[in-house]
């Protein structure tokens, strides 16, 4: 792998963000995955970053833009990074992450978040640190409600 590009992730790359995605344990069909990149591309305010190598995606990232309220400014959160293991992970991982940097820079934020979560397989990736990320509040507890399913929402 020579050529690595970190560009937006358009519908086009379905097929290739699903067979990433199934490999780490996140199976879909490209269809699902063609809609959720519409779905990103539509928001404005929310980005999914392919790194691609031979036409292929080699790695993922998704980035929001979170406006504050309570105090002037936005931030940005990383809430997927998906690079599989082999030997070049630790390059595809820092130039997605530095892109979303320069993105969430670019929206005029304050900082970037990332919320850890496990995988299927019960692991949790922590690149994070050592591309000088520090753990916010050890202490702190987020709090989740799942929502029963509602008819779809056209945005």
């Amino acid at each position: 792998m020579d050529q690595l590009q970190v560009r937006k992730a358009e519908p086009a790359d379905a097929g290739s963000v699903t067979r990433l995605l199934d490999e780490l344990g996140y199976p879909a069909s490209d269809d699902d995955i063609a809609d959720r990149l519409r779905w990103f591309s539509r928001s404005g305010a929310d980005h999914v970053l392919a790194a691609v190598s031979d036409a292929e995606a080699v790695g993922l990232l998704t980035l929001s833009v979170v406006p504050r309220f309570v105090v002037a400014g936005r931030f940005a959160r990383i809430t997927t990074l998906a690079v599989p293991p082999g030997g070049a992970r630790d390059r595809i991982e820092r130039a997605l992450v530095s892109e979303a940097e320069s993105l969430a820079a670019r929206h005029g934020c304050t900082g970037v978040e990332v919320i850890a979560t496990r995988r299927p397989d019960g692991q949790i990736d922590e690149p994070f640190t050592s591309l000088d990320y520090v753990v916010a509040d050890e202490h702190e507890v987020r709090y989740e409600k799942t929502l029963a399913p509602s008819s779809p929402v056209r945005i």
